[in-house]
């Protein structure tokens, strides 16, 4: 069973992955709550938009959830790496640009809500610099996803870049009227 942080960490996972028969995307989950052993468990079943297959994934949450937003609490995540927060913070941030000149409130708050996706991922990246390095490590980045970004561009890896990318996601968002997360503006 996997370990995840949080709800909302589950469900990027499920959202990254694709069906091991045909590649296909998955349907929104259909999220259940059960309890093993005192600890909270996350049952999500999905099917194949393109061939049906269905897929359970079940998640081992925390007992006690952080209350701060994102994906989960000071520590890096067990189940998605640094790469995969990347491509997903670059994922919505491009969903938020292709809808930016949204004239309806409900469409500018879609885009806030997208820029909120963003903004969680990518300060998920920095979780993954240790203390004592300028960047993710190589090793420490396990998917395809991820492998591939760090190899087109290992620069987006730097805690620098990835504060700066922050800093700009961060007025983007603001300019949506949004209130920005805790901790989003880097030092």
């Amino acid at each position: 069973m996997l370990s995840a942080r949080s709800i909302s960490e589950a469900r990027l996972y499920i959202e990254l992955r694709s069906c091991g028969d045909c590649g296909g995307s998955w349907t929104a989950p259909l999220h259940r709550l059960n309890l093993i052993g005192g600890r909270p468990v996350a049952v999500d079943t999905v099917a194949c938009f393109s061939c049906g297959r269905q897929e359970r994934f079940e998640f081992l949450l925390p007992t006690e959830v952080e209350t701060a937003s994102g994906y989960g609490g000071a520590d890096s995540s067990q189940i998605v790496d640094a790469g995969e927060f990347l491509w997903a913070s670059d994922h919505y941030a491009d969903l938020a640009f292709d809808r930016r000149d949204a004239a309806t409130p409900q469409e500018r708050a879609a885009v806030a809500e997208l820029l909120k996706r963003s903004v969680n991922a990518l300060e998920e990246v920095l979780k993954f610099v240790p203390g004592d390095a300028d960047r993710v490590p190589l090793d420490d980045i396990t998917s395809d996803r991820g492998r591939s970004l760090y190899g087109n561009n290992p620069d987006r890896f730097r805690a620098g870049h990835v504060e700066a990318e922050l800093l700009n996601l961060c007025r983007l968002w603001d300019a949506y009227g949004v209130q920005e997360p805790r901790g989003a503006h880097p030092e």
